[in-house]
């Protein structure tokens, strides 16, 4: 108001009158005072802000500089200088950088630590990295540390919300500085003369032990800028890189987690950090000379000298298959003392597959993340297509452990396939890949389902291509495939190569035992005994190393959440088979008759992995085999019943062992499956009668162990098919077909009888020899009178015997078994003239092995815990099918048998049977009344015979040299009768004088011969 004294608003007092023009003055005067003095206080609070950021404002307890001094006086310089800031550097930016320079570099300078003892095991003891211990007490390793604080201190402070403008652009350009100078030290600027090397290693070691993620960003983003640094992304970055490479070499599964996945998680968090659209250290990752690396490098050299190699070389133990003396035991500890028997040994295993697992995950993510950025795609598909045909020899059966890389290896690098391939669908994956001249591993060599390498060629010479044929999906999903087969199948064989290896070395290791044991007594035992011993310890150590292996092995492939995923795989890749036969899917088109070209150029291999890993699931896991799921069971049994589509046996027959394994009898938990594809429609049309077919066509496989491998694979049709007859809906069609009595079902029923015939002679054979040795060894005189060499000789007979006998039993009980019940719903088959003549002769020779006047040479010590023979149950299934077939037309088969039968010989039997009780009166009654008609007709034979023994050479059959009554022509001339030619054919399709292949139809009858020898007989006959 007029008249009023001015206030004075810094003190509340009122000033005294004053002219206008005095008054205008004094108010500038005081908003100029005002003006210095707010300029003060805003330059004390950046310094102080500063000063704080830096660690060296003690006054408000931020102390990082006096933890790292005892002298005040550098404390005392060092706030002075920050005091010394200047508002007017917010404005001038060069002003600014200039100051934060000179006072980052003097804190740098000026850093000393106390020194302390470090921990024990140190990390430069646990990485193998000596610098590691030394940057703990030197200025490199105090910087870091430092240069961490103040970078944690920037952040906290630009994140208040009170923050002003001015103090958050000191901050920022704070930061700038600090990364600036810091940078510098890799550069060799460093203001205490760091090594290079130790400020890579103290920066390596603070990632290690504590990872600073956000820091690690901005020196990123500050690395790259290339305006503040020049690019300086390989100079810092580089060394990092090399330390954690050392790091993960080191790493050993009995370290603590923390140490192990440190070096992982590190890379992971370098890879994954992105810089606007980059990931700068993945693509200097990539350019690194030892990212990936040509020329001829066996696999094991291509994963130790490559970057990546270091991370996914990390197993339970070294995988030592080869069993070399040269392979150390060290790094073995961890399954050292597991029993490969006892069942905690897979409690055991879990901390180890959690350790796995963990790395694995680490793995992932850095492949996966070079393979997401887009610079470093093709590098990165790149070095995994090199890794796995560096290391193609593990499909060899002879692979070398020495060229190719540790099972456990290839497991590490399948993980991270089938984590890339689990969002892959089918329809993205082009099938013609593998004959694209861009497919990163050869498939030249590679035997083929259908067609001959020629075919191939010539199939991919008609295909065209273009570069966008080759995708992403389609890479990963058959880099996945072919990893499925040099990982998990390799390790599979190589788990059934030791537990053989484990079991012949055990059993080696008790006969060495036995010997010392043996020879306690001897003349000259001392030296004998001490060769013994040698030998003995030598075994002894093989096995402990073939027992860590295994177990190593059994580790891995007994990962439940690791089987899963496989089998996951496994299943797109049966998918990925099935549609290349039917498009639209099996359930809903028929299935072609023939195998589709595409398919037919597919490499076994593709189906062969895929079984390789049911039947070691269902052999070795129930638990994981339950997971098999039914779509993949109901595929197998298409390709099963169409064994057409492959030029090769063995793989129908491995499909055959899926199905023998998943039958109820055999592994009940999972009958679900067995019952889910025997009961699809095109199952019950399509099973029975084309495993009849395949049965016969098994007799020749094209291997060199033809003979024997046919047994094995008919064994399992067998339970397969006693399966399908217990099942009263299969039972029918079954039954069904065979009345039908089609030419495949005749010359099924041949090969069974065939194999009757073999399998009964050669346990009976063997029993033979194993009653003979152990009836000597009960004359314990006569059995030390003999030769060492001579007793050593018959020690190898029993056991020969012994192990061939309950191989040759166990098929020969399926045989007859399968042989009573389809005698008993089909009899008419077997009184077919081509069969009924052969079956009377196998069933009469086994009774008279069983029942006649030298069965008590069959006598053997625990006849079934031993040998699985049941002398009654044997005999019993023999008569029963004599009874199945009680017939005149079998009569007249057993009693045109020459081998084996006469009507005196068999009376003998029956006697013996109703004597020692075998089978009930009943059925002994009903086997009286068939051979009272077969020796009727036995005498009547005779008189026959005794009437046609003249008759001319051009009426016999040049092979059984008897009366031929049906004589057919060949192509190559000869005349055969009709029975006995039709009779070869079923076992062996050729000519029997040629050699030359020959099927029934191409027999032509003789119809002038044919009336001339019915002519003949007619007339001696009119003459009796």
């Amino acid at each position: 108001m007029p008249g009023e004294e001015p206030m004075d608003t810094s003190s509340g007092k009122c000033l005294p009158n004053m002219s206008q023009e005095m008054s205008a003055k004094f108010v500038k005067e005081a908003l100029s005072q005002f003006d210095v003095d707010e300029q003060i206080n805003s330059t004390g609070r950046l310094a102080l802000l500063l000063a704080k950021t830096l660690g060296i404002a003690v006054e408000v307890g931020n102390d990082i500089a006096a933890e790292m001094t005892t002298n005040l006086e550098v404390l005392r310089k060092l706030r002075n200088q920050v005091d010394s800031i200047n508002t007017e550097y917010l404005v001038n930016l060069d002003d600014l950088v200039v100051f934060l320079d000179e006072i980052v570099t003097e804190c740098f300078a000026n850093l000393h630590m106390e020194w302390r003892e470090p921990q024990q095991p140190s990390y430069g003891q646990l990485y193998g990295l000596e610098t590691f211990d030394i940057v703990n007490n030197i200025h490199a390793g105090f910087l870091v540390k430092y240069v961490i604080r103040v970078f944690n201190n920037i952040q906290r402070e630009l994140v208040r919300n009170d923050i002003d403008e001015g103090s958050e652009k000191l901050l920022k350009q704070l930061q700038q500085r600090l990364y600036y100078n810091y940078v510098q030290e890799f550069r060799g600027y460093s203001v205490q003369g760091n090594d290079v090397k130790m400020t890579a290693a103290a920066l390596g070691l603070a990632l290690i032990q504590d990872l600073p993620q956000n820091f690690l960003l901005n020196l990123q983003v500050f690395c790259v800028n290339e305006d503040e640094t020049g690019e300086c992304v390989k100079t810092v970055f580089n060394p990092i890189l090399d330390i954690l490479y050392v790091c993960a070499s080191t790493v050993a599964i009995m370290d603590s987690d923390q140490i192990i996945q440190a070096p992982y998680t590190v890379l992971s968090v370098l890879l994954s950090t992105k810089v606007g659209a980059k990931r700068p250290i993945c693509e200097l990752l990539c350019s690194r000379p030892d990212f990936n690396l040509d020329g001829k490098l066996t696999g094991r050299q291509f994963c130790r000298l490559t970057y990546l190699g270091a991370f996914i070389d990390f197993c339970v133990t070294p995988i030592n298959v080869d069993l070399d003396d040269s392979v150390s035991m060290s790094g073995m500890e961890p399954l050292a003392n597991v029993s490969i028997h006892a069942e905690s040994r897979f409690m055991y295993y879990m901390r180890y597959q959690m350790k796995i697992a963990a790395v694995r995950r680490e793995l992932q993510t850095i492949i996966h993340v070079l393979l997401v950025n887009s610079t470093t795609r093709e590098p990165a598909l790149a070095y995994i297509g090199r890794f796995l045909s560096t290391n193609s020899g593990k499909t060899m059966i002879q692979s070398s452990a020495q060229k190719n890389v540790d099972d456990g290896v290839m497991l590490n690098f399948l993980g991270v396939m089938l984590f890339l391939c689990e969002k892959v669908t089918l329809e993205k994956v082009n099938p013609q890949y593998i004959f694209h001249p861009n497919c990163r591993f050869d498939l030249k060599e590679e035997t083929r389902f259908k067609f001959n390498q020629k075919e191939v060629e010539e199939f991919v010479e008609s295909l065209t291509f273009t570069s966008d044929d080759v995708k992403f999906s389609t890479e990963c999903f058959f880099l996945t495939m072919q990893c499925m087969r040099l990982g998990l199948n390799a390790s599979i064989e190589s788990f059934k190569h030791m537990k053989q290896t484990c079991g012949e070395l055990k059993n080696a290791i008790k006969d060495l035992e036995e010997k010392i044991a043996q020879t306690s007594s001897m003349p000259g035992a001392a030296v004998l005994q001490g060769r013994i011993k040698m030998r003995l310890t030598h075994l002894q150590e093989l096995y402990k190393k073939a027992s860590i292996t295994l177990a190593s092995l059994e580790c891995q492939l007994t990962d439940a959440g690791f089987m899963d995923r496989c089998m996951d795989y496994a299943k797109k890749q049966m998918q990925f088979l099935i549609k290349l036969i039917c498009p639209e899917g099996f359930m809903m088109t028929e299935v072609p008759p023939e195998a589709p070209r595409l398919f037919g150029m597919m490499p076994e291999f593709m189906l062969e992995s895929v079984l390789d890993l049911g039947i070691f699931l269902l052999k070795t896991n129930s638990e994981l085999a339950k997971k098999i799921q039914t779509e993949m069971v109901q595929s197998l049994m298409i390709l099963m019943c169409n064994s057409q589509y492959f030029n090769n046996p063995f793989l129908t027959a491995k499909i055959i062992d899926v199905f023998f394994l998943i039958c109820p009898s055999y592994n009940p938990s999972v009958m679900g499956l067995f019952r889910s594809a025997t009961h699809h429609p095109y199952a019950m049309e399509n099973l029975y009668p084309r495993l009849v077919k395949f049965y016969s066509d098994v007799e020749s496989t094209g291997a060199s162990s033809e003979f024997y491998d046919k047994f094995n694979i008919r064994r399992s049709i067998q339970v397969i098919f006693r399966e399908l007859w217990e099942d009263i809906t299969y039972r029918g069609k079954m039954t069904e077909y065979a009345k039908k009595c089609s030419p495949d079902f005749v010359r099924f029923i041949n090969m069974i009888i065939n194999d009757g015939t073999f399998l009964l002679d050669e346990s009976l054979g063997g029993l033979r020899k194993v009653h003979e040795v152990e009836v000597l060894m009960e004359d314990e005189a006569r059995f030390a009178a003999l030769s060492d060499d001579e007793r050593q000789q018959k020690l190898g007979v029993l056991s020969e015997a012994t192990r061939s006998v309950r191989s040759w039993m166990v098929l020969g009980n399926e045989t007859m078994e399968m042989l009573d019940y389809l005698s008993n719903a089909a009899p008419e088959t077997f009184y077919e003239h081509t069969l009924g003549e052969r079956m009377s002769s196998m069933l009469n020779y086994n009774m008279i092995q069983l029942c006649g006047p030298k069965c008590t040479e069959l006598k053997v010590k625990e006849p079934q815990k031993r040998f699985y023979w049941e002398p009654r149950k044997t005999l019993h299934q023999l008569i029963k099918i004599y009874l199945n077939l009680d017939s005149e037309r079998f009569a007249e088969c057993l009693a045109h048998d020459e081998r084996s039968y006469t009507p005196e010989a068999f009376e003998a039997i029956l006697q013996r049977l109703n004597r020692i009780k075998a089978v009930s009166q009943y059925e002994c009654e009903r086997f009286k009344n068939l051979l009272e008609k077969a020796a009727r007709i036995y005498k009547e034979k005779l008189q026959e015979e005794e009437d046609f023994g003249d008759c001319p050479e051009e009426f016999k059959d040049p092979v059984m040299d008897t009366l031929m009554h049906d004589p057919v022509k060949l192509p190559s001339g000869h005349v055969m009768d009709r029975k006995i030619i039709v009779r070869h054919l079923l076992s062996t399709k050729n000519d029997p004088f040629t050699r030359q292949a020959l099927t029934e139809e191409e027999l032509v009858e003789d119809t002038d011969l044919k009336q001339r020898i019915q002519a003949w007989i007619k007339e001696k006959k009119s003459k009796r």
